[in-house]
């Protein structure tokens, strides 16, 4: 069954995908605010808690000059 045919015969949206954006932003908002403000310390936490973040970070590290970690 086609949408369109779906939608004539049982009439279930109500709301336009535009009207569930605008819907959406609006009660996300403060928290998108809340999210980025807090966003690199919980990054932070959860990367120390990781025991595969860790021995990435030791293996950069030793092998890096001066102390500072090098990608691939």
């Amino acid at each position: 069954m086609d949408t369109t045919e779906a939608q004539k015969l049982l009439k279930f949206q109500r709301y336009s995908f535009e009207d569930f954006i605008k819907v959406f932003k609006k009660k996300i908002s403060f928290r998108r605010f809340l999210i980025k403000l807090f966003k690199p310390t919980v990054r932070g936490i959860l990367l120390n808690k990781s025991p595969y973040y860790k021995t990435q970070k030791k293996k950069r590290t030793r092998h890096s000059s001066k102390g500072k970690p090098t990608f691939g």
